[in-house]
């Protein structure tokens, strides 16, 4: 025991440890060299056993900056005023201490919007909550002397305090199907396999219970009626009211909106504008003032002295067409 314990000592030279520590050195080295930076010499022994290597393109595609393409909100330019009187500062001279959320939300915004923001001053900011998984800040309009709660979290975190009728409606239907899943779940627990997963049966359960109920939503098309071969049968059809016009009642709104086009198109220059984004594209008048770069009452008085003009013109229209 002695002889091979003597000989284990002598095999193994007292200098090992240093010339495993300059081999990975020279190692390091040469990945220097490759712009890769060594933190650990240990992992250069991972690394040279490893035969396949998979990484993704994130910060080599992209440039690493958050960016806001689009807002969705019923009333965008508000949802933007809010935001930046919640930001923690405006001063492009603390930019270093805004976070990524904040910089991509002020680069989206009207310069305008951030003038307006200025108007509301901070009155408490409450830090995050783990728990409700949101943080609360209190803001106050300095003219009106209004205060607005504003909460500031995840999105999924916003739509359950969300007042939304839609959310509402999809939220109960999903409930429907979860719970028609779970009662086919437990009538088909005597036949199911106890040796194999369900995960698959549920997905298609479910899957085609979502089909059924999208199927159901659907409009029905009358070409999908069967037509009946008997004449003194009824088609299914014929019960249905027709929803198109008639063709008296196409005419008739044609020449309305061709009388409404030439009263607009008389209507001066300034005003014709805001007719058109008014009626025509269906804005709201905060979000003409932003496409216009106008402020809210000129858009509003605008509308207003245009209404008399469009009355008389159409007025007059018909008369001549009388």
């Amino acid at each position: 025991m002695l002889f091979i314990v003597a000989l284990a000592i002598a095999v193994v030279p007292e200098a090992l440890p240093v010339i495993a520590s300059v081999t990975l050195s020279i190692g390091a080295t040469q990945l220097a060299r490759q712009q890769v930076v060594v933190k650990r010499l240990s992992s250069l022994e991972d690394l040279g056993n490893i035969t396949l290597l998979c990484t993704d393109k994130t910060g080599t595609l992209t440039e690493g900056k958050m960016s806001v393409q689009n807002i969705m909100a019923d009333d965008s330019l508000r949802l933007q005023l809010f935001a930046c009187a919640c930001l923690e500062s405006l001063d492009e001279a603390d930019a270093r201490t805004q976070n990524s959320y904040d910089a991509a939300l002020l680069a989206y915004v009207n310069p305008e919007v951030r003038e307006q923001a200025e108007a509301f001053r901070q009155c408490e900011a409450l830090p995050f909550d783990p728990e409700a998984r949101r943080r609360r800040m209190v803001i106050e309009n300095r003219q009106t002397q209004t205060r607005y709660l504003v909460v500031i979290g995840a999105v999924e975190t916003l739509l359950e305090l969300a007042d939304c009728p839609q959310q509402k409606k999809e939220y109960d239907l999903v409930c429907d199907v979860l719970q028609h899943v779970f009662l086919q779940l437990y009538l088909s627990l005597p036949l199911l396999q106890s040796e194999k997963p369900i995960r698959g049966w549920l997905a298609q359960v479910t899957r085609n219970r979502c089909v059924d109920e999208l199927r159901r939503r659907r409009l029905l098309l009358f070409s999908e009626l069967d037509m009946s071969e008997d004449e003194e049968v009824a088609s299914p059809s014929y019960a249905l009211a027709d929803p198109d016009p008639l063709p008296e009642e196409v005419i008739e709104r044609y020449d309305l909106q061709q009388r409404l086009l030439r009263a607009i198109e008389a209507l001066p220059s300034r005003y014709r504008r805001v007719v058109l984004l008014r009626y025509v594209r269906q804005l709201s008048f905060p979000e003409i003032a932003q496409q216009l770069n106008l402020p809210l009452g000129t858009v509003k008085t605008q509308f207003w002295r245009a209404k008399p003009l469009l009355c008389a013109a159409l007025t007059e229209g018909s008369k001549d067409g009388g």
